[in-house]
Formats: structure tokens, sequence, C-alpha cells
């Protein structure tokens, strides 16, 4: 007999509205409340029938209510980031531990399976990881309060960390362009450096690009994986040698492409969040301490406690 985990949904906006469809639909999750910004949440904090909360709001308030959420005794899945302060980030992972309870972060990317292919991939055929570029740019959206670190490097740093934890490496940034509005950058660089200085990552950012990008390319010592995420995503794995001063048709041994559909990677996300409930699946909490750490130690705390 199937059981269901009593459910509720915090946010009603666009991603509240994408997520609310793949609740519904889920097996294992029932979907008692949703709430917006008019409903009083002691309805749901109270409610022994709602076992687990799916969290998607502004930014500044997500770690407020993860915390409110987990005192509850509930479940969270919460959209990233979990929170902007690196402390806040471990007290919040610390309370979940100790209650047993789930703390799952939405780095959507992290569930989309081109990007878990692609990372496989990369683990079986490209040798050692020696170089990591990544970017997303598009056009908009501005006056969200947050620089484009936290709007959209996150989830890159997110991808990076299923390769290498984030932790192992420092990290800086430079600003390209700012809304004049608030001075928050809008286009720039994070990029990752060994202890000894050498360049292991780079992603670049911008919400000032008209079209869009999404792609992603990992150096490895035995050849390269390119993702390209526009449209339907797509996989490029080419397999060469070093050969000196010959020409690329002369390195290239064994090239593989493939393409994915990945129109309900949300759909994965609502799976996971139910199998960490039922616990066959670990929380991602300790990825959420190492990004927002990452995105701290490179803007300098910017938005440390906002």
């Amino acid at each position: 007999m199937q059981t269901y985990r009593g459910c509720a949904l915090i946010g009603t906006g666009y991603w509240g509205s994408k997520l609310q469809c793949y609740i519904e639909e889920s097996p294992e999750l029932h979907l008692h409340q949703v709430a917006n910004s008019t409903t009083d949440l002691n309805t749901i904090w109270e409610d022994e029938t709602i076992e687990a909360v799916v969290i998607a709001t502004p930014i500044d308030t997500h770690a407020t209510l993860t915390l409110d959420a987990l005192s509850a005794g509930k479940h969270v899945l919460v959209e990233k980031p979990l929170s902007t302060s690196p402390e806040e980030c471990r007290t919040l992972q610390a309370i979940a531990r100790s209650q047993g309870l789930t703390l799952l972060v939405d780095y959507v990317q992290c569930f989309a399976t081109s990007i878990l292919v692609a990372l496989d991939h990369a683990k079986r055929s490209i040798g050692n990881v020696k170089y990591i570029e990544a970017e997303t740019s598009h056009l908009g959206r501005y006056g969200m309060g947050f620089d484009v670190y936290w709007l959209l490097a996150s989830h890159w740093l997110s991808v990076i960390d299923m390769i290498q934890p984030l932790d192992r490496y420092e990290w800086v940034s430079r600003d390209l362009l700012h809304n004049p509005t608030d001075r928050l950058a809008t286009t720039g660089e994070i990029c990752g450096y060994t202890i000894s200085g050498e360049p292991w990552a780079t992603i670049r950012v911008s919400t000032d690009t008209p079209g869009k990008r999404m792609a992603m390319t990992i150096y490895g010592s035995n050849g390269c994986l390119q993702w390209d995420g526009v449209n339907q995503p797509t996989i490029t794995q080419t397999l060469h040698t070093r050969k000196p001063k010959a020409l690329p048709q002369e390195l290239t041994h064994a090239t593989l492409q493939e393409q994915h559909n990945e129109r309900d990677n949300l759909r994965s996300v609502v799976r996971a969040f139910a199998d960490c409930i039922n616990f066959t699946l670990e929380g991602n909490s300790g990825r959420a301490v190492r990004v927002t750490a990452a995105i701290d130690e490179a803007t300098g705390g910017t938005y440390d406690n906002p």
C-alpha cells in the first residue's frame, strides 16, 4: 500500500508554480497546503499531517523559513541558496542532522540527467580533470536584490562541487558590469585556484547578454568533455593525444555525442526529495555550505547576514 507524505508548498511565484505541478503528480507526496505571502504559516508548522515543506520564496527568506520548518520537525526542500551566510548554512545543517530531518537544496543542475551523464563520462574517460570552464549568460532579470554570482554562478558551483569539493580551492570574483541602480554585479567571473595558485575553474555569468548561452567544458589529461545546455542539452566528448605539431584530425582518436531531453528536471528534484525523506538518498546540505562559502569568499562576504 502506497504511503504518502503530507507536504506543504510555500511560495506561489514562477518557480513555486512549477514545483507545485510536480509535487501534485508525485506518488509519494501529498500536497496538503499551498501558502503565499498572506498565509499564516503557523497553520503549517502546527499541522502534524504535514511532514515535509517545499520553500520557493525570495532568497532573503530561505534561511528563516528553513529554520522555522526544521524547528517544527518538517523535512525541507528549499530553493538555492540555503543562505548567503556560510555560518547560517552550517547551523541549519546541524539542526537537520540532529533531528534526523532531510535538508535538500534545489541546485537543479545537479539533478539534470545530461549533467549527471556528462560527469560520468568525464570520470570514466577523459582522465584527471585539469581545468573547468562554465558559462551562463542571458538578458535580465535586473533588480532582484542579489548579484549575478548568487543568481547564476551558484548553479555551476554546485556542479563543480560534484567533481571536486569546493573547499579544496580558493575562490575570487571579478565584476565586469554593474546595475547602475543598485551597483550589484550583472556580469562577472568567479574563479577557483589550487593551494599552489594554479587555476582550476572559471565561471562566467551575465544578465546583460541578448540570447542565451549555457555551457561547460571539462579538460582532462586524456581529452575534453563539452556540455551545451541551450535548447536540447548536448554532450560532446573528444579523446585525443598531444602529439607535437600534429593537426586536430591526427590528434583525435575517439568522439562521442549525445542529446538529452530535460524539460522535467524539477520532477527529478521532487523525486529526490521524496527519496531523502524515505532514507534512500542523502540530502545535500554539505554542498549548500560549500557553495555559499565559495561565493562568500570570492565576493568578500558582501552578503554575510543580510
